[in-house]
């Protein structure tokens, strides 16, 4: 039996609008920015005065927050507000891997906002990070 083209495969998704994307990225900054005030504050009560503890548990906080949630559960919590995952592009039933999403998240912060200009000028709305992952964000089904 042949497997149907990822085209095809992909013709019958629909694809968030970019202003849907950046929500999403808006909801997950400001739940980070409450993860950190409410690790800081804990780490405050508990007399932990190691700024590298600190700056590591912001560090993993960023770095963390976005790929697990992706790979494990398709989406950050932003995702899941504005209704949309992270899906691979070679077949998007599936979640993208821990690896794939370490690395699109690597993009994304090289970038920053110039990997999303790609998002407006092709028909499957993929960002920069998205191609280079290996990757297409869909509305949740």
């Amino acid at each position: 039996m042949r497997r149907p083209s990822t085209e095809a495969a992909n013709s019958s998704l629909q694809y968030p609008l970019l202003l849907k994307r950046i929500q999403a990225l808006f909801i997950d900054f400001i739940i980070i920015l409450l993860i950190f005030l409410l690790s800081s504050v804990v780490m405050g009560a508990a007399d932990i005065t190691s700024t590298r503890l600190k700056v590591m548990v912001f560090v993993l906080c960023i770095v963390l927050y976005e790929p697990l949630l992706v790979a494990l559960n398709g989406g950050t919590l932003g995702h899941q507000f504005m209704n949309i995952a992270v899906r691979r592009y070679s077949d998007p039933t599936r979640n993208i891997s821990i690896l794939a999403a370490l690395f699109r998240i690597i993009i994304k912060g090289a970038l920053g906002w110039i990997s999303f200009l790609t998002v407006s000028f092709n028909d499957e709305k993929r960002a920069i990070h998205d191609i280079a992952s290996g990757a297409i964000v869909v509305r949740r089904q």
